[in-house]
């Protein structure tokens, strides 16, 4: 599983919450 692209994603999310 690729970690990286899930904390990518994670990260986006983060920052529009």
């Amino acid at each position: 599983e690729p970690a990286e692209k899930r904390g990518k994603k994670v990260a986006r999310e983060k920052q529009r919450g």
